[in-house]
């Protein structure tokens, strides 16, 4: 019984781990601006006023493509 409990604790600490994958915020300060996730669409504005517009195919540690 308790081998049950302890293996069923194990894999929902195992997929909490990965819950994270794919996940970028945008702050403000110390505000949440903006939340976005992989295959997401997005629009931004450059400092030259050019909009840009694209999917987000992957996000690493600190980049996103």
């Amino acid at each position: 019984m308790t081998k049950t409990i302890f293996l069923i604790l194990a894999l929902f600490y195992c997929f909490g781990i990965c819950a994270q994958n794919g996940y970028l915020l945008l702050k403000k300060g110390k505000k949440d601006m903006r939340h976005y996730w992989k295959d997401m669409h997005f629009t931004f504005q450059t400092r030259n006023r050019q909009w840009i517009t694209g999917i987000i195919t992957k996000i690493s540690n600190d980049s996103f493509a």
